[in-house]
């Protein structure tokens, strides 16, 4: 499963990226709205996850 993770606080980003990434997910982070919008256009993601 191919995830997009949206979060802007690196120290948290980290974290959470290498929890899921440990439980066998594919995990892309983007730290902006605009990260988002270049990724998702690059790539297909079956689960967003974004820090609102």
């Amino acid at each position: 499963m191919k995830i997009l993770y949206l979060e802007d606080d690196v120290a948290l980003s980290a974290t959470i990226e290498e929890f899921l990434t440990d439980q066998g997910y594919d995990v892309v982070t983007a730290f902006s709205g605009n990260d988002v919008l270049e990724y998702s256009y690059d790539e297909v993601f079956d689960l967003f996850i974004f820090d609102v």
